[in-house]
C-alpha cells in the first residue's frame, strides 16, 4: 500500500510541479501581442531552466559551500547557501541563455528578454518543485506535501520567473541603448535578480529557524507587489513596441514598402485582429509578422555596431522583397 501511495504522490508531483508553470508561461508568452518569439525557442529555454540551470546550479552550490562548510558547519552552511550561495549560482546558470540569446537579430525587444527571462526562471522552478515535493512527502507526509505544492506553486516559483525576468529586462535594455552602458546594465540587472532571491531565501531561513510567521509573511507579502511590478514594465515595454513599429514604419511608408494607410493598424494589437482591413486573397499573418520583424530589425539597425548593421541590411532589404511580393 505505501508503494503505491508513493507512486500516486510522484504522479501528482509531476502534474503539480509541471502544469502551473507551463500555464504561468504560456500566459506571459502571449501577453507579448506585437512579435512573440516563436513558442520553440521559449520551450527551450524553459527547458535549459529545467535541466542546464539545475544542474550548474547545483554542481556551483556544491563547489562554493565545501570550504564554507568546514569553517561554519553543516547546519550555518544550509542557511547561508541558501541567502548567498544560491541566488548567485543559480541567477547566473539561469542568466547565461540569456545573454546568448541577446546576440541573436530574433532578440527584438525590452519584452522578449522578459519572455525568456521567465522561461527560464518558471523551468528551474518545475525541477525545483518536483525534487521538492518529493522530499518534503518524504520526510514529512502527505499534508505537508499538500501545504508545499501550494507554497512552491504560488510563491517560490514564481520568485524565479519575476528574479529571472528581471535579468532579462535589464538585458533587452541594454541591447537597443545608444550609449556604451549596455554592461552596466546588464550587470545591475543581474544583481537586482540575486538581491530579489536572496531577499526570498532570507525570509523562509530566518523565518522557519525562529518559527516566525510574520519574518515569513513579509516575503509572501512582497512577492505578489513584485509580481505586479514585473507585469507593469512588462506592458510599459510592449507600449514602448507600439511606437517603435508605429514610427518605423512610418518612415518605410514614405519608401513605398506599406501603403501609409496601414501603419496605424500594423502598430495596434486590437486593430490587427478586426477583419477585412486588408485586401482578400493576401496572408494576413504572414504580412503582419514580415511588417514587426521590419520594424524591429530597423530599430536593431540604428542601435548596432558596424559589422552588425551589414548583416541587418540584409535581413532588411529581403524583409522589403517579401513585404513587396505579397501585394
Amino acid at each position: 500500500m505505501d508503494a503505491i501511495l508513493r507512486i500516486i504522490v510522484i504522479f501528482l508531483s509531476v502534474f503539480a510541479a509541471f502544469i502551473p508553470m507551463v500555464a504561468y508561461l504560456l500566459f506571459i508568452w502571449w501577453m507579448d501581442r506585437y512579435l512573440r518569439q516563436p513558442l520553440w525557442m521559449v520551450a527551450a529555454v524553459f527547458f535549459w531552466g529545467a535541466c542546464g540551470a539545475i544542474a550548474l546550479g547545483i554542481f556551483g552550490s556544491q563547489i562554493l559551500e565545501m570550504p564554507m562548510a568546514r569553517v561554519f558547519g553543516n547546519e550555518a552552511t544550509n542557511a547561508l547557501g541558501a541567502v548567498f550561495v544560491a541566488p548567485f549560482v543559480e541567477e547566473i546558470s539561469k542568466g547565461v541563455i540569456l545573454l546568448l540569446l541577446a546576440m541573436r537579430m530574433d532578440f527584438n525587444s525590452v519584452a522578449d528578454g522578459i519572455v525568456f527571462g521567465a522561461a527560464a526562471g518558471l523551468g528551474f522552478g518545475m525541477t525545483e518543485n518536483f525534487l521538492y515535493f518529493n522530499q518534503v512527502y518524504t520526510q514529512s507526509g502527505f499534508h505537508a506535501w499538500m501545504q508545499n505544492v501550494y507554497m512552491r506553486t504560488l510563491y517560490s516559483a514564481v520568485m524565479h520567473c519575476v528574479a529571472t525576468s528581471a535579468f532579462g529586462m535589464s538585458i533587452g535594455f541594454a541591447k537597443f541603448r545608444r550609449s556604451g552602458n549596455g554592461p552596466v546594465i546588464v550587470v545591475a540587472g543581474l544583481l537586482s535578480a540575486m538581491a530579489l532571491h536572496s531577499f526570498w531565501n532570507l525570509c523562509m531561513v530566518v523565518g522557519g529557524a525562529l518559527q516566525s510567521g510574520w519574518i515569513m509573511e513579509i516575503g509572501f507579502g512582497v512577492l505578489p507587489f513584485l509580481v505586479l511590478l514585473m507585469i507593469a514594465f512588462y506592458q510599459l515595454s510592449l507600449y514602448y513596441e507600439g511606437r517603435i513599429i508605429r514610427n518605423e514604419l512610418q518612415e518605410e511608408a514614405k519608401n513605398g514598402t506599406i501603403p501609409l494607410s496601414l501603419v496605424p493598424v500594423l502598430s495596434s494589437y486590437f486593430k490587427r485582429r478586426q477583419k477585412k482591413w486588408f485586401p482578400p486573397g493576401v496572408n494576413q499573418d504572414q504580412y503582419i509578422s514580415l511588417a514587426m520583424s521590419l520594424a524591429f530589425k530597423r530599430q536593431q539597425w540604428k542601435t548596432a555596431s558596424v559589422r552588425r548593421r551589414k548583416k541587418l541590411e540584409n535581413s532588411l532589404n529581403e524583409l522589403r522583397s517579401q513585404i513587396l511580393g505579397m501585394v
